[in-house]
């Protein structure tokens, strides 16, 4: 999470998806951060639903 910014877009799909996966309720606020900032559609979605992953799990 602290080298976000410095990964291509598809590499930033990849691991809010992993994030989603793992459930670690401490990435809740970078999720949400990352959907509240980003002008990408794709990296908005990709978030949201690692944040619903997450609900699922909890």
């Amino acid at each position: 999470m602290e080298r976000f910014d410095q990964l291509d877009d598809q590499v930033k799909g990849d691991v809010l998806y992993v994030i989603g996966e793992c459930g670690d309720a401490n990435a809740v606020s970078f999720l949400r951060s990352v959907s509240a900032a980003t002008q990408n559609n794709e990296l908005r979605e990709a978030a949201e639903d690692a944040l619903e992953a997450m609900d699922l799990r909890m």
